[in-house]
């Protein structure tokens, strides 16, 4: 590395051709100096960038050399150049099986590893014989590369390795006298055979007892097998856990939480011994956060808060070990503060809440604003601490800060959430001192969500709160100009919440609101909801009353207090990044970049061969319908003209619901956070589908009224939902195609288009510009109907639009490209 940051390089016209010169030289060809150099600077142009393929011709021949260092040079060259010279690459064989065979176990390592990774199909057949002698090689070098080579040749061969036997042998290997052979036996069976990979009790006896004998990145291989073993008998499992103890007190981040993985996986069984695990482990890891780098103490925080979700009354005692300092970075400071809310308790809830409070002015916004919802958190979760939390919460009003004012309203209404009683009449018959103060909460709700919380304590509490109505006034005033749809929304349900319990100062206001909603139709949602509550007012006010009128109880289990679907597959990963990330490794690992994609392809073609064949019933029963519908038409053609007369009355009736059919489907801004985190960290999984494109933005959609006398489109339906897997796999799946291509004027956004769209309930998968091209990948169903996938591709060099339709049933596929394209076509107008 030293040298290669000496070289001064400037890269000249016809450089290239002075190497390839240089390298045919005999003269540079006897001196190994002169040779050396020359294939140093070969090496730092490929590094820099420059392509030196040119060249592979003479390097292939260099590798004949005796000089080592001339040696791993060149293999790196041949290497990084194999994949796009696979025929070239074929000369080097015969010199790569020599110098497995070398005397020097340096060059026979050097050269099985440079072998196996060429990652080219057809030198498979070369490779199994240098891999075989490797594992049975004398140097401890050769064989613990030869593991790993059974690794890269399963990527290549899978059912190779196994037919070959070199499963057996690696199994051989874990008895070997050198402890990194061991290791690397370890890994190279953990990614051929995942785990169906068999954990015997003579194998962990032997690797235990030879603990102290492998370095810390080996201690961490083999404890993470021994997490897997399950003991036969109780007094065995106690023996491990003994043996195990001193690693506890490990330098070694990795290795202490490896320990702690064995030790809560062996326990599992035995819940009074498991909760003394917890109380063991608590030492260990509160030492390795502040006994390491910033970036140590990190995951090691993030693996205190999960097992304080388990046992939070294990670390109550250290809480203020997990108090923040003024120099730490935002991201510790974040996970304190989960911590600091999991393991609150009666006894220490003043001192954190005193501690946490003062977070609050953080000139960091992430924490200012975590440190209040924290503390909401910790009132909602401690009673004895509601009433406390509540007038901190109301100091933090008038603090001054714009965001911490809105988010001490959004913690106050999950406080209220579980704590209504704090809003309750005081006991001489007058309304609480918060009660009181809500009324000032309105100054303060600069933000969307601060609004949307106070709407609904106003709605819930209403009857307790003496200024309610007036709290509502100016924002049913302001409706028109407000832009959150979740504001709206929020406002009409407790419009109507507070009409029901106060009628009289509510009924002219409700009226008003009801009134500017109907006859807005740019939010759509808002639109279908208020006349929803104008027909149930109109129908049946004592149903209203029933259904608005009386809170329920407040429930003993709360959603946010149930334990996470993905909560036991982060225990099963501990000490993996899968804790970091807070998701499975499969949310944020591509299957293709596992030893087990093979096994992974599997599944992916049988979801794709499910699709399919969901697709095909789907299709079927359509076909089914229309036909019956055809029928249906034909018996019932003489009737409708007798029918029309009747009809011409009903269509002022029917006007009213033709425009809620026809209208866009509603945007959820109320959930726009759980829906983009999710399609965000599916995205990913796109990639080989999408390219390297965004995804969409949750925009409020605008109806497009469909042409005069035009034929009726396709209805779809606005409940489908489509994730980003399932997208690919029926994309992959899917053979048969329509495809269009209309011109385009001026330069469209991909966002118009999506908006465009989305009015018809045609929903976007992703979008984005990639190489001069806007591709916009949509998809949308029928109710109870196949799934229609499409991409469009807008060209901006020759302003013209192309679009691919996928869909199982070929009729149907053709209806959808002819809306789509009529769609596109009245977007790209516009």
């Amino acid at each position: 590395g030293a040298c290669m940051s000496n070289l001064s390089i400037e890269h000249k016209k016809g450089e290239v051709n002075e190497l390839k010169a240089s390298l045919r030289n005999p003269a540079v060809e006897r001196d190994p100096e002169k040779k050396r150099e020359v294939v140093k600077r070969v090496i730092a142009y490929m590094t820099l960038g420059i392509d030196v393929s040119r060249l592979f011709t003479e390097m292939i021949m260099a590798t004949s050399s005796k000089d080592l260092v001339i040696k791993k040079m060149v293999y790196l060259y041949v290497v990084n150049y194999a994949s796009t010279n696979p025929e070239l690459s074929i000369l080097a064989i015969n010199t790569f099986q020599k110098d497995c065979r070398d005397e020097d176990p340096m060059v026979r390592g050097l050269a099985l590893r440079s072998f196996c990774s060429l990652r080219l199909n057809n030198i498979i057949e070369y490779l199994q014989k240098p891999i075989e002698d490797g594992l049975a090689d004398p140097s401890a070098y050769v064989r613990k590369t030869a593991t790993l080579a059974c690794v890269k040749l399963h990527n290549l061969a899978p059912t190779l390795v196994a037919d070959a036997g070199l499963v057996s042998k690696l199994r051989t290997a874990l008895y070997d006298r050198d402890t990194s052979v061991i290791a690397n036996a370890v890994c190279a069976l953990e990614e051929i055979e995942g785990r169906r990979s068999k954990v015997e009790k003579q194998l962990v006896h032997h690797l235990l007892n030879r603990m102290r004998e492998f370095n810390e990145w080996a201690q961490v291989v083999v404890l993470g097998l021994v997490a897997r073993y399950a003991p036969a008998e109780p007094d065995e499992t106690f023996a491990i856990m003994n043996l195990l103890e001193e690693r506890l007190k490990h330098s070694n981040a990795a290795v202490v939480l490896a320990t702690t993985k064995v030790f809560l996986n062996l326990t599992q069984d035995f819940p009074r011994v498991h909760q003394q695990v917890y109380a063991r482990l608590r030492t260990p890891l509160v030492t390795l956060v502040h006994g390491g780098t910033v970036e140590q103490g990190y995951a090691t925080l993030k693996h205190i808060a999960l097992l304080a979700q388990r046992a939070p009354a294990v670390f109550a005692e250290e809480h203020k070990h997990f108090f923040c300092r003024f120099n730490e970075p935002t991201y510790v400071k974040l996970v304190k503060l989960d911590i600091l809310t999991a393991v609150a308790t009666p006894r220490n809830v003043s001192e954190i809440v005193e501690e946490v409070a003062e977070y609050v002015t953080d000139v960091d916004m992430a924490v200012s604003r975590r440190a209040v919802d924290v503390i909401g958190s910790i009132g909602a979760r401690v009673t004895s601490a509601a009433k406390v939390v509540s007038d901190q919460l109301v100091a933090f009003l008038s603090i001054g800060l714009p965001h911490v004012s809105s988010e001490a309203v959004v913690a106050m209404r999950s406080l209220l959430r579980r704590h209504p009683e704090l809003l309750q009449p005081a006991p001489g018959g007058g309304a609480s001192s918060l009660a009181h103060s809500v009324g000032t909460f309105v100054r303060y709700t600069d933000e969307p969500e601060a609004r949307v919380a106070l709407l609904w304590i106003v709605g819930e509490f209403g009857e307790h709160i003496p200024e309610a109505p007036y709290i509502l006034e100016p924002l049913i005033d302001e409706f028109g100009e407000e832009p959150a749809s979740a504001v709206r929304l929020e406002l009409l349900t407790a419009a109507v919440k507070l009409f029901v319990k106060r009628p009289p100062e509510m009924q002219a206001m409700l009226g008003s609101l009801l009134d500017a909603a109907t006859t807005d139709a740019r939010f759509t949602e808002v639109h279908d909801r208020a006349i929803f509550y104008y027909r149930l007012l109109e129908h049946d006010v004592q149903a209203a009353k029933v259904m608005f009128g009386d809170r329920p109880p407040v429930p003993k289990t709360f959603v946010e207090d149930m334990a996470s679907e993905w909560q036991d597959r982060l225990f099963e990963e501990f000490n993996t990044l899968t804790v970091i990330y807070g998701l499975p490794s499969e949310r944020f690992i591509k299957p293709g970049l596992s030893a087990n994609a093979a096994a992974r392809k599997e599944l992916a073609q049988e979801a794709a061969d499910e699709v399919a064949r969901a697709n095909a019933s789907a299709s079927a029963q359509a076909a089914r319908e229309a036909h019956a519908i055809n029928d249906e038409g034909s018996s019932n053609e003489e009737e409708s003209s007798d029918d029309e007369d009747d009809s011409e009355e009903d269509d002022e009736d029917d006007s009213e619901e033709d425009e809620e059919a026809n209208a866009a489907p509603p945007v959820r801004n109320g959930a726009a956070g759980s829906g983009s985190a999710g399609r965000a960290g599916a995205a990913d999984s796109l990639m080989d589908l999408l390219g390297d494109i965004s995804m969409p933005v949750e925009q409020p959609m605008q109806a497009t009224p469909p042409k005069p006398n035009a034929p009726p489109p396709l209805t779809l339906t606005p409940a489908v939902t489509l994730d980003s897997n399932t997208f690919q796999a029926q994309w992959g799946a899917l053979t048969e195609t329509t495809t269009w291509t209309v011109p385009c004027s001026g330069n469209p956004t991909p966002q118009a288009l999506v908006s465009a769209l989305a009015a018809h309930n045609i929903k976007c998968m992703a979008f984005g510009t990639v190489g001069g091209q806007h591709k916009c990948y949509f998809y949308g169903q029928q109710p109870d109907g196949p799934v229609f996938l499409s991409e469009l591709i807008v060209e901006l060099a020759s302003q013209s639009a192309k679009a691919t339709v996928k869909c199982s049933a070929p009729d149907m596929r053709a209806r959808f490209a002819d809306m789509l394209s009529e769609r596109v076509r009245v977007a790209l107008a516009a």
